[in-house]
């Protein structure tokens, strides 16, 4: 495949002036590490890398070699998990952008899957606007989410915007990959109890088990279902197609594509 020039050339006053044009193949990583902490090669591959892998490779090398990014030495992973560097940091400044902290290596492959599903929401036109749990925690995001209230009782790990619809649509989204102490459940439901700031809670599950244990939360504090639903879905539905994985909520099913559908229609679930 051609070389894609990252420049013009201009004539300015008898000198040929190369001017850097800015591109989605940086703006769209510089975003991604900016919003998120770090950027995998994964992610890259799957949201911006163009023909096959020979040339993809020397896309990622290109792009590694603007000196925007740099490994994380905590992940090990050093061909394949980076984050911005200072000169990155400023790049994303200069783009309106206010960089998180990279998350803790521990944390990497799960907010990997989140970053995966929102950029997929996003390509399909179906959310105009998302922040993750770094951007809600720093900065003013958060603050703009909850102007009266301060921090919420529960940082999601995502919010999310939806598109379609006449009102703002908010949704928070977990991801439950490991199962955890029967009282982490307990503390999850009952602060999105609280927050009525949210229209849905999105909680994807690693397993049936993880599902019945919030459910069974759920029930014991008397989640309000009906103002707030709690639906569910499988992380392997979630990784493999996201627009047809099936959302639970009580006995009802449906797919993220037909929620996204409803919400253009102004009916939902």
């Amino acid at each position: 495949p051609r070389r894609v020039r990252n420049y013009r050339s201009s004539q300015v006053g008898g000198r040929t002036v190369r001017t850097t044009i800015l591109t989605d193949a940086i703006r769209g990583p510089v975003r991604v590490a900016a919003k998120a902490g770090f950027l995998t090669k994964p992610i890259w591959i799957k949201f911006f890398a163009r023909g096959e892998k020979r040339w993809q490779n020397r896309q990622w090398k290109a792009l590694m070699d603007r000196g925007l990014f740099r490994p994380v030495p905590d992940y090990g992973f050093r061909e394949t998990a980076v984050t911005l560097t200072e000169k990155g940091k400023n790049f994303a400044l200069a783009l309106g952008l206010a960089p998180v902290y990279a998350p803790h290596s521990k944390n990497l492959w799960h907010d990997e899957e989140l970053i995966k599903l929102v950029l997929f929401l996003e390509r399909q036109g179906w959310i105009s606007k998302w922040a993750t749990e770094q951007e809600l925690k720093i900065g003013d995001v958060g603050k703009k989410l909850f102007p009266n209230t301060g921090r919420p009782p529960k940082i999601p790990d995502l919010v999310i915007e939806w598109n379609g619809s006449k009102d703002k649509i908010l949704w928070a989204i977990e991801l439950e990959r490991t199962a955890k102490e029967h009282t982490r459940y307990y503390d999850m439901v009952g602060a999105y109890k609280g927050i009525s700031r949210f229209d849905s809670v999105l909680v994807i599950v690693a397993s049936e088990a993880i599902e019945e244990n919030i459910k069974r939360a759920q029930g014991k504090l008397n989640y309000p279902q009906g103002q707030r639903p709690m639906l569910f879905a499988s992380l392997d539905q979630v990784s493999e197609d996201p627009a047809s994985c099936e959302i639970r909520m009580n006995q009802r099913r449906t797919t993220l594509s037909k929620i996204a559908q409803g919400l253009a229609d102004n009916h939902v679930m």
